[in-house]
């Protein structure tokens, strides 16, 4: 088997534990998620692992990644080759949703109007942010 699909395996073997999970092996099941439960199921999120030779966005991922999801949210995640770094896309307001439920920002998704701008607020950090996880403050 070749090395990039090698790091692609390997890719959505890191994701899926990190999840509590594990890699959907090819085949498996009626779904197309790269990371499934441990029992096979969905999990609540659909993921698609990508391991390019360098960080790129495609449309066509992104598609497939809303195709796989069925309706539920979805994470494209990636990490280039020689990276460190996993990077993940998402849809703005699950992420926003993610942030309001952590306590980063006051506010819910569909606080989002529809001209893209959105009413949420900065929070305070919680307990578990480190001094400056938002970035420097506004003075008023």
């Amino acid at each position: 088997m070749n090395k990039d699909r090698e790091r692609g395996k390997a890719l959505e073997r890191q994701v899926a534990a990190s999840l509590g999970g594990r890699r959907r092996r090819n085949g498996e099941g009626t779904g197309f998620d790269d990371c499934v439960a441990l029992d096979g199921s969905e999990l609540d999120v659909s993921v698609e692992c990508k391991a390019p030779s360098a960080l790129q966005l495609r449309g066509s991922w992104i598609e497939q990644a809303r195709r796989n999801a069925s309706g539920r949210p979805w994470l494209l995640v990636q990490r280039p080759l020689s990276s460190k770094t996993t990077y993940v896309t998402c849809e703005f307001p699950f992420l926003l949703q993610l942030l309001s439920e952590a306590g980063y920002v006051s506010g819910t998704p569909e606080d989002e109007t529809l001209d893209g701008s959105s009413t949420a607020v900065p929070a305070e950090p919680g307990a578990a942010s480190p001094p400056g996880a938002l970035g420097p403050r506004a003075s008023l």
